[in-house]
Formats: structure tokens, sequence, C-alpha cells
């Protein structure tokens, strides 16, 4: 996992302007709940969803032990989508100034399209059912935008996807606006970062808590003792 990775949103010179989409993004994984506005940029083969920094954060309360192996550094978490390599590029920043640069092939959602539509702000939206990693979602995409682009790593629909969650309301995306930027207002984030697939990057969350804890344990009174009481799942609900 020593490789190197450069990454850029590359904008068809051709093109006169891109599409830039806010969102507000809740995301409560049963002990912290934080809130993110973050920046999605699109173009026909491509996006960059930037999360941006905390908006406003819900803190456990005082009994309970919260190990965050993610940090919010000055450039945060990025996934980039390129259609055309059929790939997904995901900025990972962990504690101890770790980066890594998970990568992946771009998930088949298996969307189950329905004839329900509604209105959301100015946009005619249907309403779509998937299955991704652990996870039962329910989007609403808009055909006036006939982009497969969404937040995050939701994708493969007929048009953008303007709002989403999970069945659980663990995790939210909700439009706020969307205009034209010119190419060179673009986000063209260039991130470096450890690269590793999917599999070392579980295998690695694992290694990493343990770890953890092993070195908390050492620093304890003696006869104390750390006992997991309460654990959470990620964003990502994985088998192993």
């Amino acid at each position: 996992i020593s490789t190197i990775v450069l990454f850029t949103l590359n904008i068809e010179s051709q093109s006169t302007s891109v599409l830039e989409v806010k969102y507000d993004f809740y995301l409560n994984l049963g002990v912290v709940s934080n809130q993110y506005q973050p920046v999605l940029i699109i173009n026909k083969k491509e996006s960059v969803f930037k999360w941006g920094k905390i908006m406003a954060v819900k803190e456990p309360d005082d009994s309970d032990f919260v190990i965050n192996l993610n940090e919010n550094d000055s450039i945060g978490t990025i996934n980039y989508i390129n259609l055309e390599t059929d790939s997904i590029l995901s900025r990972e920043p962990w504690i101890h100034s770790e980066v890594y640069i998970l990568k992946e092939k771009i998930p088949k959602i298996a969307w189950a399209l329905t004839s329900e539509s509604k209105t959301i702000g100015e946009f005619n939206c249907l309403k779509a059912i998937g299955l991704f990693r652990g996870r039962a979602y329910t989007a609403w995409y808009t055909l006036d935008i006939p982009v497969s682009m969404g937040p995050w790593k939701l994708q493969g629909l007929p048009g953008l996807i303007v709002q989403s969650e999970d069945e659980g309301k663990q995790i939210i995306f909700k439009i706020i606006s969307i205009t034209h930027i010119k190419m060179s207002e673009a986000l063209k984030p260039n991130v470096n970062g450890t690269v590793i697939s999917l599999e070392e990057y579980k295998i690695q969350q694992k290694s990493l808590v343990k770890d953890l804890f092993e070195k908390m344990s050492t620093k304890l009174p003696r006869g104390a003792t750390i006992k997991i009481t309460k654990t959470t799942d990620g964003m990502e609900i994985f088998d192993n």
C-alpha cells in the first residue's frame, strides 16, 4: 500500500461551465451527530464531492467513550468519481495525520425506480429505492438534470440525486442550491495519499482500533480495564 496517487477534476476544454451543487449533510451514527454543508462539482463524466468542515456537532453523553478514526484536516474527506475509468477515489484523513486514498470500482447500486413523484424546491423529482453496503436508501432524483451523479458515493440514477436518506435516517442529504460555475472557479483538488483497496481499508480499520485499545489499556491504573459497551456502524456496513 505504498503507492502515491494524485487526482484532479478534469473539465473538458470545450465545456463552458460545470455544475456546483450544495447540500446539507446530516450524519448520525448513534453516538456523535455531525452536520456538514458539502459541495458537489459535476460534469457528465466526473464528480468531486467535498465534505468540507463540520458545521454542527452533537457530542456524546459523558458516559460514552468514542474513538473516531477519521480526522477532519484542512482538506477533509473527498470522494472523486470518474465514469470513464469506472473508479472512485476517496480521500480519508485518519488520526495520527495519516491520509489514505481508498480506490475502488464504482459500485453498481440496484435502484428500483418508482412512479412516485414530488417537487423539491424547483425540481420535479422521482423516487428510487436502493441497497448500498448494508443500508436501504430512498433517493429523489430529477430528470431536469440528466447526470447520473449524486452526493457521496450515491449515483447511477437517470438524473441528479436531489435528496436521499437511509431508512434509519442516520445519513441524510438535502440539496440547498445548484448553480453553473466557470471552469476557472471549479474545484480541482490535488490530493496525495497512500492508495489502498477496499479490502485493505477494512483491515486497516480493524487493526487501528485494536492498536488504540491496546495503547489505552497500558495507560490505565492497575486493575482497571476497558470494556466496549456500545458500538456503532459506519456509513458503509460490511459483512466482515
